[in-house]
């Protein structure tokens, strides 16, 4: 990547490359993209809970997890395309996935690891 872009992106973001591969600057990310995307919408406005929804953005993140565009077996890839189909695609999107209980424990200690954060940076 062009050193000028990396600078401009880092400063937008709030954050260094070096400190996301550290796994540190999560939350300068988050404010940027909860800036962008507005409040949560729900019943009650003033509520203070966080929420950030991904919207179409899924595949961007299977990216971001796996390095990869095509579903892969990685453990981190499963948690965007993984899961046994269920039911009819009543959306176009596919039909909806399901995970077993122990499958997604697994997918949660995978997605707990720093590593998965440092190795998305790179």
């Amino acid at each position: 990547m062009h050193p000028e872009l990396r600078e401009l992106i880092e400063e937008r973001i709030g954050a260094t490359q070096e400190e996301l591969r550290r796994g540190t600057g999560g939350e300068a990310l988050y404010e940027l993209m909860e800036e962008r995307l507005g409040p949560p919408p729900g019943p009650n406005p003033t509520e203070t809970r966080r929420v950030l929804s991904l919207d179409k953005a899924w595949h961007g993140i299977h990216y971001l997890l796996t390095g990869s565009a095509e579903p892969v077996g990685a453990l981190p890839g499963q948690a965007v395309l993984g899961g046994a189909e269920i039911g009819e695609d009543f959306s176009g999107y596919g039909p909806a996935r399901l995970f077993a209980a122990d499958q997604v424990a697994a997918l949660a200690e995978a997605l707990a690891d720093p590593a998965v954060e440092r190795e998305a940076v790179e």
